[in-house]
């Protein structure tokens, strides 16, 4: 009896492709290569790796799970793909967190004085102390650590993953990660000194004007709700002055969308106003009678250019800093 196995291996792992690319993709593959010595293999091959999904909500719920050099999401991330590489950044962020909080070294925390930013509270800056597996994990991202593992297999520094987190993050990612990235500073960068401070406000600067970016977009979001239901009542409107013969299905299909549109519109106009007021927008501005479309675009596109100039100014931050001096940690 022929057996999946028999199947020549280039069609097994094209096969494979298809199912790692799926939205559960990474576990799919840790529960295969665990059927067989055949499908092993398939955890040493690269194309397979580079093409593994992670569910990304679900592995930083659970991130504790993640904290092992050893792993598939280690695997994936040296094999080049970039959705693990930015997952193992994410977890590498919580975990500096995860690590505070066992140590009971809080956060530092930042006050503005007439327009100077001091820091609260002094940390000695030292790598991961301790035998606990967060710390343990968090040892492998130092720069001499990092550099004593064998030059055949990618290793990750840190600061590294730190940037490639700020380079490919979205406006959607920094409300949950904020407080991630200010405990990953004080975390590395340790006892106050200028260059935490100067990070500490490149990452709330980025941080402010993807929140101000969001608030925008949700806008522009209502707005899209707002404007289909004009289309409809319009295109109804429209067939009904042309007198179209329809059938009674299609006429009863087209007032029963009219009657939703109709319900909707009110409704969402109230959402509109509602979220106007929220982030202090002035509605009859952007979206009253007299309002201009093509100005509230221009606010959306520059929103979104700031907070690209405000990312990559904590980019640059972040490079000029000499990576908080790590060797220095060491």
């Amino acid at each position: 009896m022929a057996e999946i196995t028999d199947l020549q291996y280039d069609l097994l792992a094209y096969i494979m492709i298809l199912m790692v690319q799926s939205s559960d993709g990474s576990e799919n593959l840790a529960r295969t290569i665990t059927v067989c010595k055949s499908f092993r293999s398939f955890a040493q091959d690269e194309t397979i790796l580079k093409a593994v999904v992670f569910d990304e909500a679900r592995a930083t719920s659970c991130f504790q799970l993640f904290q092992k050099i050893t792993g598939l999401l280690f695997k994936c991330a040296r094999a080049g793909n970039l959705s693990a590489l930015f997952l193992l950044a994410k977890i590498m962020l919580l975990s500096t967190s995860e690590s505070l909080d066992l140590q009971g070294r809080p956060a530092q925390p930042i006050y503005i004085s007439n327009g100077q930013i001091i820091v609260g509270l002094t940390n000695t800056r030292s790598k991961p102390k301790g035998d606990t597996p967060v710390s343990l994990f968090l040892r492998h991202f130092m720069p001499k650590q990092a550099r004593t593992i064998s030059t055949s297999t990618q290793s990750f520094v840190h600061y590294d993953l730190a940037k490639f987190f700020l380079k490919e993050c979205t406006i959607y990612h920094l409300p949950e990660m904020q407080v991630h990235l200010d405990k990953y500073i004080d975390y590395f960068g340790g006892a106050y000194n200028e260059n935490c401070v100067v990070l500490h406000q490149a990452v709330a600067q980025m941080c402010s004007s993807g929140a101000h970016a969001r608030d925008l977009k949700a806008l522009e979001e209502i707005k899209e709700r707002l404007d289909e239901c004009v289309r409809v009542v319009k295109e109804v409107g429209t067939k009904v002055r042309e007198r179209w013969e329809d059938d009674l299905a299609q006429r009863n299909q087209r007032y029963e969308a009219l009657a939703e549109a109709t319900r909707k519109y009110p409704a969402t106009i109230l959402v509109l106003k509602a979220k106007c007021r929220e982030i202090g927008v002035n509605f009859e501005e952007y979206f009253g009678a007299s309002a201009n479309l093509e100005t509230f675009n221009r606010h959306v596109a520059g929103a979104a250019l700031l907070f690209q100039f405000y990312r990559y100014n904590a980019l640059l931050t972040f490079t000029l800093m000499l990576e908080f001096e790590s060797d220095d940690q060491e």
